[in-house]
């Protein structure tokens, strides 16, 4: 009885496109917070955060801009940083969503970026 052995090679190269973004500043115009608890919905309307993205970095934006880290590419137009998520769409990525995803919630924020 002769044995073979199959090796299955599973190669995933970086994608073109989600290599290195361009230069971007997103403002948002939308959040919502998901409570985990109770799935109740918290509407944000007040709030006024802005986003760069340089250098396929992420940076609040502010009085003092905040560093967040370095976007680690996931799949096309989808990059994630510690417990957030973006997922980008529109041919000039001129339109973004941030997930940060928490044990106790899951805040959404809507974003136009430029």
């Amino acid at each position: 009885m002769t044995r073979r052995l199959l090796i299955i090679s599973c190669v995933t190269p970086l994608l073109a496109n989600a290599e290195q973004l361009p230069e971007l500043s997103c403002s948002e115009v939308g959040a919502i917070t998901v409570l985990a608890r109770t799935l109740a919905v918290i509407q944000h309307t007040e709030r006024n955060f802005h986003y760069r993205i340089r250098n396929n970095e992420l940076i609040l934006g502010g009085e003092r801009e905040q560093n967040l880290g370095r976007l680690t590419p996931l799949e096309t137009n989808r990059y994630q940083l510690g417990h957030k998520t973006l997922i980008f769409s529109g041919n000039r990525l001129q339109n973004l969503v941030i997930t940060d995803s928490e044990e106790s919630q899951v805040v959404v924020q809507r974003l136009n970026c430029r």
